[in-house]
């Protein structure tokens, strides 16, 4: 059972508060963070201290890194140096609950994702933080109504964007935590709802001992706050109550403030040679020396602000025993069912794939046009001879009527020409994919072939055969009509032995082909495809999926926020895995039955290997995608480095053509690649009816659990190593 300790209206155990002395909730020390070795600091020895139970505004402009020193407070980016503690504990320490519930955090982005209603959102990010439904329930109605969110069940991708900003503060405010983080949270919003929200954070400050940081544009708007930090360029200039900071530097406003400090250091960093910083001075009304006596008046009227973790009155807040996979699983659910378009593409991909590939592949070529030049006889089915009962026969004819009369008709469509250069020609202008040419006499001269055996002249041979040229530009086409004109010419030859009273089982060609060991004797091409179709559609419909996914659940800041609010990289990645894998059970499901059932492929072997070894292939593109979608953060990033896999995987798999007909240095490497061994495998369980007992078989199943427990581990290495995940 999660236990919580600490929280907002938890009393320290040691230590009270002392008059005039107010503990430190949020102590900064010489913080220093760039994001490149060398490069330009964000932070450049920063320092700050924000008393408890106050609200501390940051001033600055965009850029000087406000939201660099936010994420580093909520325990989202490390330090290059320096300390920070919130509530006595540096974030990520144990007892620290940073990440996660001690502090609220509404980012600068909405951090919301569209695909929820305004009720689901204030759900997922109660349960996250440990709240039970039930409270989710009295809090968030609290919320809609002082943040004026007039539709908490529609989605949040509808609503305006003011109204989306609300949305995202009752979010950082739901489970009432002792510190919150506001980064810009009355952008969009009008005066009066703007003045709402700071009396709201008066009354969270007053009541409940909150500390609220928050940053703002409206320079004015700060002078609410208890104390005004004033940043530019990573470092911060001055802090202390507003009008303390009007006093010293004689002020009427906030921004001259600003603007003198800005000078001063501008001054300081480039000297008074710079242009830049002589016309700051010149528009300047009064040089940024405090008055020492506004000084002195301002440290004897504030209150002091020490770094004492005993005094302070709130504890961090820390779940036990808590895990966020069933509110993730949730999350990741309610996604899946609101995308029903993609979930139709999903489950119609395979199907489409799969009787394209039944229809398209592997059918022998119709209607291919052949060029036939008879010097022979002319072809008529009135004028058509009998075969010649006698050998012997004065003047056997109509042979080469025979032969055309055994060529495929689906295949061939006979075109007449009357010359060869006619015929040739008309291949060159692509009429035609192929000339047969039948020499004068061709019949009489076949027979005496036949019937002169050994003793047989130069001359009858040679007008004895038939003469064939074909366009070879196309293999696949060609190599199917030269075996289709191949075959024709034996039974045809058989023919001819039998009218001439021969033996017809005196082949031409001596060879007897048997009944094969496994296959059907009768080449058919999707046999050979098929099973490689199959594991394809597996593995890459569901890296497709899985990354298009990964990457939708970081877009505007979503998992990050959730990350920022407790959540680890291994729950959010443990919740797409559950989803996830209904969605591959259902495409394998759908692709064997579309292959094995409605397109009649026959599997040999067990059902229940070829599906075990299928699932397993679905799991490594499953993680191929999160790998791809952990090193991107833009769809069209990743889909390109999908491609940059898929591609060659497609070329090498020996799905397009055999690994035995590669060329030697890359047959002997990519037996390597994800696919290959499997691929290899599933042929010898379909063709072949093999079992876990061949070594085939079995290194299928090696190779798919190597690569993934591979992509298993490279996906849980780069999203910790990540800066953007890191925890």
């Amino acid at each position: 059972m999660d236990t919580q300790s600490g929280g907002p209206h938890a009393p320290a155990e040691s230590g009270a508060a002392v008059a005039g002395v107010r503990a430190a909730a949020v102590v900064v020390k010489d913080a220093r963070k760039s994001y490149t070795r060398g490069g330009t600091p964000v932070l450049n020895g920063l320092n700050m201290t924000v008393a408890e139970g106050s609200i501390y505004g940051l001033l600055g402009a965009s850029g000087c890194g406000k939201t660099t020193l936010l994420t580093c407070i909520v325990g989202r980016r490390p330090l290059d140096n320096g300390a920070i503690r919130v509530l006595g504990f540096g974030p990520g320490a144990p007892g620290s609950g940073l990440p996660g519930p001690t502090v609220g955090y509404m980012p600068q982005e909405l951090a919301l994702h569209g695909m929820f209603t305004v009720a689901e959102t204030f759900r997922y990010f109660g349960w996250i933080s440990g709240m039970t439904t039930a409270e989710i329930r009295l809090r968030s109605e609290r919320l809609l109504k002082l943040l004026d969110i007039p539709f908490p069940d529609k989605l949040v991708g509808e609503l305006s964007g003011g109204q989306q900003r609300r949305v995202s503060l009752g979010v950082a405010l739901l489970n009432k935590p002792p510190v919150l983080i506001l980064d810009e949270p009355t952008v969009g919003v009008d005066p009066t709802l703007r003045q709402s929200i700071w009396d709201l954070l008066l009354n969270e400050t007053r009541n409940a001992r909150t500390t609220v940081i928050i940053t703002t544009h409206y320079i004015e708007e700060a002078r609410q706050s208890d104390a005004v930090g004033l940043m530019r360029n990573g470092t911060l200039l001055d802090e202390d109550a507003p009008e303390a900071l009007l006093r010293r530097y004689g002020c009427a406003s906030m921004e001259d403030v600003f603007l003198k400090l800005s000078v001063r250091q501008q001054r300081e960093r480039h000297g008074t040679s710079d242009s830049h910083a002589i016309a700051l001075v010149e528009t300047t009304p009064q040089h940024a020396t405090p008055r020492p006596q506004d000084e002195q008046a301002d440290v004897q009227s504030r209150p002091v602000v020490v770094d004492d973790p005993s005094l302070l009155q709130t504890r961090p807040v820390v779940l036990a025993g808590h895990s966020n996979v069933a509110p993730c699983t949730w999350k990741m659910a309610v996604f899946t069912w609101r995308n029903k378009s993609v979930i139709g593409i999903l489950f119609a991909l395979p199907i489409i794939i799969c009787v394209l590939f039944g229809f398209a592949v592997g059918g022998d070529p119709k209607s291919l046009h052949l060029a036939v030049v008879n010097d022979d006889f002319t072809c008529c089915e009135r004028n058509l001879p009998a075969f010649p009962s006698d050998c012997e026969a004065e003047d056997p004819r109509g042979l080469s009527c025979r032969y055309l009369q055994r060529i495929n008709k689906d295949m061939f469509d006979v075109d007449d020409y009357d010359d060869v250069d006619a015929a040739q020609r008309a291949v060159r202008e692509g009429r035609a994919w192929g000339v047969i040419h039948f020499p004068s006499n061709y019949s009489h001269s076949l027979v005496a072939r036949s019937r002169e055996g050994r003793d047989v002249t130069a001359t009858t041979l040679d007008s004895s055969d038939i003469s064939v040229w074909l366009d070879m530009s196309n293999r696949q086409v060609s190599e199917l009509a030269r075996s289709a004109l191949a075959t024709a010419a034996l039974q045809y030859f058989e023919d001819v032995q039998r009218g001439c009273k021969g033996n017809p089982n005196a082949k031409a060609l001596p060879m007897q082909f048997n009944e094969p060991i496994y296959g059907k004797r009768d080449l058919y091409f999707p046999d050979f495809f098929a099973p490689a179709v199959i594991l394809s559609v597996v593995y890459n419909i569901n890296c497709i999926y899985t990354m298009s996914g990964f990457i939708d659940d970081r877009k505007d800041g979503f998992m990050e926020r959730s990350i920022s609010s407790g959540v680890r990289v291994t729950e959010i990645l443990g919740a797409h895995v559950l989803v996830d894998a209904v969605m591959m059970l259902i495409v394998t499901g759908i692709t064997l039955v579309f292959m094995c059932g409605f397109l009649g492929f026959e599997n040999n072997g067990s059902l229940w290997i070829l599906i075990f070894l299928c699932l397993i292939h679905g799991f490594c593109g499953m993680f191929q995608g999160y790998f791809i979608s952990s090193l991107f953060t833009s769809d069209f990033e990743a889909t390109f480095c999908c491609m940059g896999f898929y591609f060659p995987t497609l070329l090498l798999s020996g799905l397009m053509w055999p690994l035995e007909g590669m060329h030697p240095l890359l047959r002997n490497s990519v037996w390597l690649l994800p696919l290959n061994l499997a691929t290899t495998a599933i042929r010898s369980i379909m063709n072949r009816g093999w079992g876990l007992g061949s070594p085939d078989v079995r290194n299928g199943f090696l190779s798919a659990t190597f690569w993934l427990a591979f992509f298993v581990l490279v996906t849980l290495t780069t999203l910790r190593l990540k800066k953007s995940f890191a925890t």
